[in-house]
Formats: C-alpha cells, sequence, structure tokens
C-alpha cells in the first residue's frame, strides 16, 4: 500500500528533483523508520502523531550530515530522533515560563492567515520536522485556530513571531518543496566553503516562504 500511496509518489518526485539538479544529493535521505520505532516515539510525546507524518518517516528518516544544505529548502529535515528532542526542549522552555511570560510572548505573535494559525510563541501540539539550526522550525500544527486544518504545516520558533500557513497538509508540502526545486528560484552557491541553497535571493527558506505570499 506504502509503494503506490499519493505521498511516497510525491516524495519520490522530490527525490528525483534532487538528483537531476544537484548529482548525489539523495545520499543525504536516511533510510525509513520502523513502525516499532514509530510507537516508541509516539508513546514518549504522549499523544497520537499524525498518519502522514508517520507515512513520511516509514518513507525517510529525515537527512543525515553529508550536506550542511537541508532537504527542507535548506533546512535540515529532522530524524525522528531529533524531533522528539526538539519538541522536548521547546515543551520543557514552556513549562519553565510564568504565564505573564507566556502571554507577554504571544502578544508579539501575529499571523499571516487569521484565525488559522494560533499566535503563541510555541504550542505542545506542534511537531518540528525541520530545523534552521537558529531555534526555528517548520512543523506540523495539531492544534489550529478556528478556521485552521488539523496536520497543516506552518513555521515557528525564537525568530517566528509571524505565523503563516506553508502547506494545508503534509502531501501538499512535499508538492510544493519537489515544485521549489524543480523551478529556477532554486540555486545552490558556497557560503563559507559549504553549499547551500539560495531561494530568489533568500537564504532563509521560511523568509522566501512569506516573500511567495507577497
Amino acid at each position: 500500500m506504502l509503494k503506490n500511496s499519493e505521498l511516497k509518489r510525491n516524495w519520490d518526485r522530490l527525490i528525483l528533483n534532487y538528483e537531476k539538479k544537484y548529482k548525489g544529493f539523495s545520499k543525504n535521505f536516511n533510510k525509513g523508520v520502523s513502525e516499532n520505532e514509530l510507537q516508541k516515539y509516539e508513546a514518549q510525546f504522549g499523544f497520537k502523531l499524525p498518519e502522514h507524518m508517520k507515512e513520511l518517516y516509514s518513507i525517510c528518516n529525515g537527512d543525515n550530515d553529508r550536506f550542511i544544505a537541508g532537504s527542507i529548502l535548506g533546512m535540515k529535515f529532522l530524524t525522528i530522533e531529533k524531533v522528539y528532542k526538539h519538541w522536548k526542549l521547546q515543551n520543557d522552555l514552556l513549562s519553565s515560563l510564568s504565564k505573564t511570560d507566556i502571554l507577554n510572548l504571544n502578544a508579539q505573535c501575529t499571523s499571516l492567515d487569521p484565525k488559522k494559525v494560533k499566535c503563541q510563541c510555541f504550542n505542545p501540539l506542534w511537531i518540528p520536522i525541520a530545523d534552521d539550526s537558529g531555534g526555528n522550525y517548520i512543523g506540523i500544527d495539531l492544534d489550529p485556530d478556528e478556521h485552521g486544518e488539523v496536520g497543516q504545516i506552518i513555521n515557528f520558533g525564537r525568530d517566528e513571531n509571524e505565523k503563516l500557513v506553508i502547506a494545508n497538509n503534509m502531501n501538499e508540502f512535499v508538492i510544493q518543496i519537489a515544485d521549489v526545486i524543480e523551478s529556477d528560484e532554486c540555486k545552490m552557491e558556497k557560503f563559507e566553503g559549504q553549499k547551500v541553497f539560495v531561494f530568489n535571493d533568500h537564504w532563509h527558506a521560511i523568509d522566501y516562504l512569506k516573500a511567495k505570499r507577497n
């Protein structure tokens, strides 16, 4: 069933697009994880992980460290181990704050999609799947605002006060990445001796995605 799933077909297209444009980039991807491993992490989270997330991680368990450029538009696609690590870190930080501190931080947040993403600094039901190594994430939203969709893909993190819906679901997100990689908007340039992605002169994936909305 997995071999013929829409998400699997679109993920295969994404890998093909990377390989056509940047020979050898497909070595950046880890093999998928077992169902038992996913169940283990689901127990650690303490809530059910979305099926599309589990399907994605059964196909590919994130990026390895062969390239500095991550596969999620330059951001690192987190392994399931790192997903839990980053989620727990953010959750522990939130738990350590006073209600007043949380209210003050939430007051600084806005949304490009009113009533779709909650204007919060962090939510325990936001699951990071991509990381910029600076405390900012692209992830899965399991607690959307009243007009949002459970499982929508959003941005959040230290510098991401302005939230947006990047895609309505995981499948749509994978298609979006594959389209960008295939387009002329994606280029690879050298930075401090390493190859990194640049998107229409934007060095950060989330900045690029926000610019596309304007």
